[in-house]
């Protein structure tokens, strides 16, 4: 049976975390329906339910200390002077309708892509090595330790 809908969610691929300062921080894994890659969403509330500012945001242990340095941060995005495309933007969920915070997934394919044909990896186990450096360039703006 195929599955045709985005309306489910894999608690899998989704994690509640408990972050220092008592905010709950919600991350979620998701193909984007636009650029057909993996993208990393999440939603971070205080213990009141009042969503963190993107100041606050960006003060959580969630972000490698100089994940964002030099960018310029609005109100609802972190963007590097030179992208055409925020790093970090605020939108919806494309299957939980909430708003989240998500890293733009415009730019993850050629860099995935970059890092494989750096590897020597065969076709069998292309779609492996592919979330492999996917999570690899992820983790290299967030600390997923935690």
């Amino acid at each position: 049976m195929e599955e045709s809908s985005l309306e489910s969610v894999d608690n899998a691929s989704a994690a509640a975390t408990t972050l220092a300062g008592g905010v709950l921080c919600h991350q979620y894994v998701v193909l984007s329906p636009t650029f057909k890659v993996p993208t990393f969403y999440f939603s971070v509330h205080d213990f009141s339910g009042a969503p963190l500012t993107l100041t606050e945001v960006l003060q959580l242990p969630l972000f490698r200390r100089d994940a964002f340095e030099g960018a310029q941060v609005t109100t609802f995005s972190v963007q590097q002077s030179s992208a055409s495309f925020p790093l970090l933007s605020f939108g919806d969920h494309p299957a939980l309708n909430v708003h989240c915070w998500y890293l733009h997934p415009c730019g993850t394919s050629a860099a995935v892509e970059e890092i494989l044909d750096a590897a020597d990896a065969d076709e069998e186990q292309r779609h492996l090595r592919w979330l492999e450096a996917w999570f690899t360039l992820l983790s290299s703006l967030l600390d997923l330790r935690g």
